[in-house]
């Protein structure tokens, strides 16, 4: 399950860098607010190499697609860590990601459905993020969400054997049942 800790001074994301336990749990900030989830499942961990796969194959120049842990800080009271992102490859060079990725995914579990939902969607929103992919392997589904001005919307859900072609971050097609 994720623990959000409310600490009694706000976290910066300096001091959650100089003090985040290397104990393989994600340790990220969000406004201030710690937000720690589990070590990921190998069923997790199984989605996650199959999604970086379908992007990998359609990637275009210029891009890079990375897995956790990579740290994106969004600002000095935010620390992203999602499972998946697009990124440009100009923004590689840093010890941490500190311009809006492409796309971020996150895989879903048991442990973080709620957090990947709500809190970091509008995490995501908030930082300007211009894709955003759920997956549930339980379903298994896929939810893809694009920037409309200021809001990240639902454009499309496929679950199971569905299959779309989509164009944001750029083209590629895809299926739910891939993914499990």
């Amino acid at each position: 399950m994720s623990v959000l800790r409310y600490p009694s001074t706000p976290l910066t994301a300096d001091r959650l860098m100089a003090e985040r336990p290397d104990d393989g749990r994600r340790h990220e900030l969000i406004d201030g607010t710690e937000l720690v989830t589990p070590t990921p499942t190998p069923r997790h961990q199984v989605v996650v190499t199959r999604v970086l796969g379908i992007l990998h194959d359609a990637l275009p120049e210029g891009l890079s697609v990375l897995v956790a842990p990579v740290d994106w800080r969004v600002d000095d009271m935010t620390v992203l860590v999602p499972d998946l992102v697009v990124a440009e490859d100009a923004d590689l060079e840093g010890a941490f990601l500190t311009r809006p990725p492409r796309l971020v995914v996150e895989v879903a579990s048991p442990a973080t459905a709620m957090a990947d939902r709500t809190i970091k969607r509008a995490a995501y929103e908030a930082a300007g993020v211009p894709a955003y992919w759920l997956v549930d392997p339980d379903v298994p589904s896929v939810v893809v969400m694009e920037r409309d001005g200021q809001h990240l919307l639902e454009r499309l859900s496929l679950a199971g054997d569905d299959r779309a072609e989509l164009a944001v971050p750029f083209p590629l097609t895809l299926s739910p049942a891939w993914l499990v």
